[in-house]
């Protein structure tokens, strides 16, 4: 069973040892308590019983509903789910004996961020929408346009991250037939650009994630994208 708690306690020697087996480096001594507690608005822990076996910090801006960041700031539950995401992916590879990918990571830290940015796209225009100013201090009305654009580039980006993997060495150790992967780029970039599309619109009026999961046309894209890396995965040499 894998615990996930926002701004969870963790002690520096264990996120050390984490860090080290994660990114294949030697043991360091960093004080990332320090440096969370300066920086940061928030991290998430992941836990099996009491091994630290994911982290990702994580930083929120919306200031309007009933839970609080690390330094007594409200979030909403949301915020605070984002950051789970990648620590979700580290965690479960972690709990089986599975060495993390960079390419996996980079993968997730962009299309994530692009997600992110969607969904504070969202709470943005709601924020002009009902009484012409917005509630997060993080962001400022002309902010809109720079937030859409920053998401979308890191949408894109992510589509460039997985183009790269299919070309590398790291493709044809897992995959018999890795070409066949190129068919799944056109599928993430229709999609990506389908979310940013509906949420230039106004038109995405929940959470990415949890539209996704009730969009006829992501469940098509997520079984197309299924198909394909297995076929990619099974089909002979």
């Amino acid at each position: 069973m894998i615990d996930y708690s926002w701004c969870g306690q963790f002690a520096n020697a264990e996120l050390n040892a984490l860090h080290a087996e994660g990114f294949g480096h030697r043991l360091l001594d960093d004080d990332w308590q320090a440096q969370v507690s300066r920086h940061s608005l928030g991290w998430v822990c992941a836990r099996e019983g009491d091994d630290l076996i994911g982290f990702v910090n994580s930083a929120p801006s919306q200031y309007t509903t009933n839970s609080e960041n690390c330094g007594g700031e409200i979030v909403t539950a949301d915020d605070a789910a984002y950051g789970t995401y990648i620590a979700t992916i580290v965690s479960h590879f972690k709990a089986a004996g599975v060495s993390i990918s960079d390419w996996l990571l980079a993968f997730s830290m962009f299309i994530f961020l692009s997600l992110a940015f969607a969904k504070r796209h969202v709470e943005l225009r709601h924020a002009l929408d009902e009484n012409g100013k917005l509630r997060s201090r993080a962001y400022q009305a002309q902010d809109l346009t720079m937030v859409a654009s920053l998401g979308t580039t890191a949408g894109y980006l992510a589509v460039l991250v997985f183009c790269l993997y299919i070309e590398s060495s790291a493709g044809t150790v897992v995959y018999s037939q890795p070409r066949l992967l190129w068919l799944i780029c056109p599928v993430l970039l229709y999609w990506i650009s389908r979310v940013w599309f509906l949420t230039n619109r106004g038109e995405m009026d929940d959470d990415p994630v949890r539209f996704a999961i009730t969009d006829r046309a992501s469940w098509l894209c997520a079984l197309a994208l299924g198909g394909v890396a297995t076929a990619a995965r099974f089909w002979p040499s």
